[in-house]
């Protein structure tokens, strides 16, 4: 028999051409050389003209890095494949010098290059696309032209610095960097075996990501001898996938509880329809959602002057449904609200749910990336007394949505294969995102914009935009004040709705406790004290003009 070795070029599906034939090979090789080092030459020139302005030339460099390392990546498959292939590298070049012109504008958006929000009418990308598919392939210079003129107005820049209408959602270039890997790769990582390189380092980030936030060996895969942990981490989606997961999980082990003392399978399913689970009304409303999709009843506690679900208040609603005959199986304490970023009894829930022998979870999604701060963790004590705790790192640590980490106390004992800890069967490689991150950035630069933000948010709290006429609703702990201005009932709404109207900036109102209130969230990953101090300017300006127009007391 003769050898079965192929060349790996030639006879690629598709017939790529051989260029290990020196003669074939010579002519893109210099071609090559010459286009790499022109632009070299002009990318480093623009590069140390935009870091002189901006006084941040080590930063920008590394972008130039992303930069070349991509190109240079397009360039090989540009030596690589045939005529049909031919325009990789100028598609590869002019998608990522589009994403850097977007970057800019979003970054230096205080000059009002870019509008944060998007006013269009709803309804308006319909008339502007053709009713089916196109039968017939269009040129890429017609898709990225649609994207310039149809989807773009249709935009709201959440990555804009003048963005803090919700809690941020942070994208990086390391994170771009580790979605681009991870769709080349494009692993449908359902076990080990189906990608073996997906699943292990999904667990070794997890591990990562837990010691960063300081949760404790308990929660871990693995030992710092290399030994097997008795927890485990997982990447979700979201954090509300990742709250179903965990009252699946609740609910499977009350269950099996009356299994153990002798009732059979259809008694014990039968139960479900008495199982309760305890929130309060700051818990995320997804979180009410997802006990109801798996058959059970949210029990929805009012929280205390703080905002906070409080001890007293649980035990008191407990010993209501054990009078009414129901079944507790699942309390939920949240580490940092959505509405104004408040922190349950944590200790307190633990102390409940550990005497009532029920499932305590711990919901940090927005507030988790600050436990990688030192100063930040006391504020979290009793989140090692859970039985899960996620965040979502997409949020406030520069990883791209969706991201959503999910640890379990005793994951270790739940399934081998991570298909069998989350809803589908297939799962993306979105640990290559968070490795970008943690590496490129590292522990301190992660600290460091948790910080800068939290120092923003200080400073806004404190300015003269909180005078007679605005009042702080809570505490600024982490990258969110929550104000409001008198009257508030009318004028506090039309002030929302001028701000989001004028679009430099993005902001969003919600309610608590009967009061209208606006949410300023900082924590953008290119936010600077220029965009806070532009946001005080618009909220000033627009403010009197709101009050002039209305005859309200300001009483």
């Amino acid at each position: 028999m003769g050898s079965d070795k192929r060349n790996p070029i030639s006879d690629y599906p598709g017939g790529l051409i051989d260029f290990t034939e020196s003669s074939r090979a010579a002519g893109p090789m210099l071609l090559y050389c010459f286009m790499g080092a022109i632009d070299a030459y002009y990318q480093s020139f623009a590069y140390w003209i935009i870091g002189t302005m901006t006084n941040r030339p080590q930063m920008l460099a590394r972008y130039a890095g992303f930069y070349k390392e991509i190109q240079s990546m397009a360039m090989g498959a540009v030596v690589a494949w045939q005529l049909d292939a031919k325009h990789v590298k100028l598609l590869t070049q002019v998608i990522i010098n589009w994403m850097l012109y977007v970057y800019y504008k979003c970054k230096y958006s205080e000059l009002n290059q870019i509008p944060s929000a998007s006013n269009i009418e709803p309804g308006y990308l319909y008339k502007l696309l053709l009713y089916e598919a196109p039968e017939e392939p269009e040129s890429f210079e017609d898709i990225k032209n649609d994207i310039s003129n149809k989807i773009m107005p249709g935009i709201t820049h959440w990555q804009s610095s003048n963005f803090f209408g919700y809690f941020q959602c942070n994208s990086s270039f390391p994170a771009m960097l580790g979605d681009m890997y991870s769709a080349m790769f494009n692993t449908i990582s359902f076990s080990w075996k189906s990608s073996p390189a997906t699943t292990e380092l999904e667990t070794i980030i997890l591990d990562w990501l837990g010691r960063l936030i300081g949760l404790g060996k308990r929660f871990l895969s693995i030992d710092k001898d290399g030994t097997a942990g008795v927890g485990g981490g997982i990447i979700q989606e979201t954090a509300s996938e990742a709250q179903l997961i965990v009252l699946v999980a609740a609910r499977k082990r009350m269950v099996a509880h009356p299994k153990s003392q002798g009732a059979g399978d259809e008694e014990a399913e039968s139960m479900q329809g008495k199982f309760v689970a305890y929130v309060s009304d700051q818990t995320h409303t997804a979180t009410k959602k997802d006990v109801k999709v798996i058959g059970c009843k949210p029990h929805i506690i009012n929280s205390d002057s703080n905002f906070r679900l409080i001890k007293a208040m649980l035990e008191a609603a407990i010993a209501e449904d054990k009078k009414a005959g129901l079944i507790l199986f699942f309390v939920c304490g949240t580490s940092g609200t959505t509405n104004t970023t408040a922190i349950d009894d944590l200790p307190g829930i633990a102390d409940v749910a550990k005497a009532e022998n029920i499932w305590f979870h711990v919901d940090a999604a927005y507030a988790g990336p600050a436990l990688s701060c030192p100063e930040f963790r006391p504020l979290a004590a009793g989140s090692e007394r859970a039985d899960s705790f996620n965040f979502n790192p997409y949020k406030w640590m520069l990883a791209n949505f969706d991201c959503s980490a999910l640890w379990f106390k005793e994951g270790a004992s739940l399934f081998k294969n991570y298909c069998n800890w989350e809803i589908p069967l297939g799962r993306r490689f979105r640990s290559l995102k968070l490795w970008f991150v943690m590496r490129m950035y590292g522990a301190s630069g992660i600290r460091n914009h948790i910080r800068a933000s939290v120092s923003q948010a200080k400073w806004l709290e404190e300015q003269p935009l909180i005078d007679g006429r605005f009042e702080i609703m809570v505490p600024t702990v982490f990258s969110l004040v929550v104000f409001r201005i008198k009257p508030q009932t009318i004028v506090g709404n039309s002030l929302v709705s001028c701000i989001q109207e004028d679009s430099r900036v993005f902001l969003g109102g919600t309610k608590i406790k009967d009061n209208n209130v606006i949410r300023v969230a900082l924590g953008s990953t290119y936010g600077t004290q220029k965009n806070v101090e532009l946001l005080v300017q618009v909220i000033k300006r627009l403010a009197a003009k709101v009050i002039s127009e209305n005859t309200f007391d300001l009483e």
